[in-house]
């Protein structure tokens, strides 16, 4: 996944988070990897209606991650 987080650096010249600080006077381009594994569950509703429950966990977690251990997804389907 490729995003843009702003930055700015502090008078050390060390790069202040941006999510904590209002300013920011630049972009910079990050690329972050993520492998996932887990668990899921797929359940019949009705018919050919089903909603699946799955928990997965990031194995390249780092600070510029944008997901969170432990992840929680909820989808709906029908079959056609």
């Amino acid at each position: 996944m490729f995003y843009t987080r702003p930055y700015r650096y502090d008078p050390y010249g060390d790069i202040i988070d941006p999510y904590f600080n209002h300013f920011s006077p630049g972009k910079t381009n990050i690329e972050v990897n993520s492998l996932f594994v887990g668990a899921g569950f797929s359940q019949p509703l009705a018919g050919r209606a089903y909603i699946d429950f799955m928990i997965l966990f990031n194995l390249n977690d780092s600070y510029n991650s944008p997901y969170t251990n432990p992840i929680f997804r909820v989808g709906f389907g029908i079959g056609l």
